[in-house]
């Protein structure tokens, strides 16, 4: 009776984090994936090792030794993206070249950000920002300031932008913006520059897809905010070091005719 009364106590217990899980027998992982705790959309937790996704389903072995199915759409972001991150990088593994490379980097601490002296040295603006503007004919506006600004101010080489046109002809919003480091980054730096200097809404991990094009490398960013339609980390010619950030903007659903 005691062992009986101690499941049904874990059972209700993991129901508060379940709430459309069920338990499921579930074949032995191929991979083994090491415990974490998974957060449900309504905030509850629960510890347990990733064993596969399948039919819209997270299967994970809890940690008293149930197995257990969650529907997709019940897990937190961060724990999908966490989920993603490693379906990638699993299929890359069984079969290389069929796959795109994909590199994830975690949220650091402040130590960690510390023994980053390149990212110290940007100066923090948002690019949602910029992604907004209608000013940008004005030269002495935002956008023009950080033109003019870019290394003294903002720790840039240089910003070079390319604008849509108004219906007058003059500078409209933003198309393409391209930051050039004043020197290279590697690319796990790189992807916290982009996170945190440029105030952009990413989840953790910061998911990038590596992109060749004959000679040219970049590394892509996934999970992209609505105000940004691509974003580029590009390399410098050795293929290895970032050495410029490029974004690029969806085109306005209406051009402006300026006063």
């Amino acid at each position: 009776m005691r062992n009986r009364a101690l499941s049904l106590c874990t059972v209700g217990l993991l129901a508060l984090f379940l709430s459309s899980a069920v338990c499921a027998q579930t074949p032995a992982a191929t991979n083994a994936f090491p415990v974490r705790t998974w957060t449900s959309i309504n905030g509850n937790t629960a510890d347990g090792a990733f064993q596969r996704e399948a039919n819209g389903r997270i299967y994970f072995k809890h940690v008293n030794g149930m197995n257990i199915a969650i529907n997709r759409d019940r897990l937190a972001p961060d724990d999908l993206t966490w989920v993603d991150a490693q379906l990638q990088r699993a299929a890359a593994q069984a079969n290389p070249g069929s796959a795109p490379e994909i590199a994830a980097f975690p949220a650091l601490t402040a130590n960690e950000i510390q023994r980053l002296p390149g990212y110290r040295k940007i100066r923090k603006l948002s690019i949602k920002t910029y992604a907004k503007l209608t000013d940008n004919h004005r030269e002495d506006k935002t956008l023009a300031f950080l033109i003019r600004d870019a290394e003294k101010i903002f720790g840039w080489s240089s910003v070079v932008d390319n604008c849509y046109p108004n219906t007058d002809g003059t500078k409209g919003m933003l198309k393409d913006i391209c930051f050039y480091a004043s020197e290279p980054y590697g690319l796990g730096e790189a992807a916290h520059i982009l996170r945190d200097k440029f105030s952009m809404d990413l989840p953790y991990p910061i998911r990038l897809k590596k992109v060749v094009e004959g000679s040219s490398v970049a590394w892509e960013l996934l999970d992209l905010p609505d105000y940004v339609s691509k974003v580029e980390l590009r390399t410098a010619f050795d293929g290895q070091k970032i050495n410029s950030f490029f974004f690029h903007f969806p085109k306005p659903e209406k051009m402006i005719k300026t006063q």
